[in-house]
């Protein structure tokens, strides 16, 4: 099994058991179980950094070995950037809508203005991360001898 199958692997269960850890007041999870899942989530989240930790390695090591041109690699970061930009977007309707699901979802209210607050703070955040990780990718434009027009 291959690195890139074994982070896809992890990412799903991530991905599985935080919408578990979510949904466990609606799904009528018991407690201990919710509790498992809030502790046993660390492992593929930990699995999720060790694996892509290991293909950044991979890549590194084939461009120093020449296998792989640098230009592939400055390609992927800006298909890596807009990805990014269109997933912040797509946060930013899904955070400002928490009010109107997360108490269905998790049984927790803080009120109106509680819940308006708590999505405006997480919102903030997720800006945060997104504006660091942008930050560390190039915005370099492709030569124009490399330029595809349409």
């Amino acid at each position: 099994m291959t690195t890139r199958t074994k982070l896809n692997i992890a990412s799903f269960t991530a991905s599985a058991m935080s919408f578990l850890i979510v949904g466990s007041h609606l799904l009528a999870l018991p407690q201990p179980v919710h509790w498992a899942l809030l502790i046993l989530i660390w492992i593929p989240l930990g699995l999720i950094f060790t694996y892509t930790k290991k293909i950044k390695e991979g890549r590194a090591g084939e461009i120093a070995a020449g296998i792989l041109p640098a230009s592939k690699v400055e390609d992927d970061q800006r298909k890596g950037r807009r990805r990014l930009i269109v997933i912040w977007i797509c946060m930013v309707p899904f955070t400002m809508s928490t009010p109107l699901w997360m108490p269905f979802v998790s049984g927790i209210s803080l009120g109106l203005l509680g819940d308006v607050g708590v999505s405006i703070i997480t919102l903030a955040m997720i800006s945060v991360i997104f504006w660091i990780q942008l930050k560390k990718i190039p915005k370099q434009q492709p030569p124009p001898s490399q330029r595809v027009s349409l």
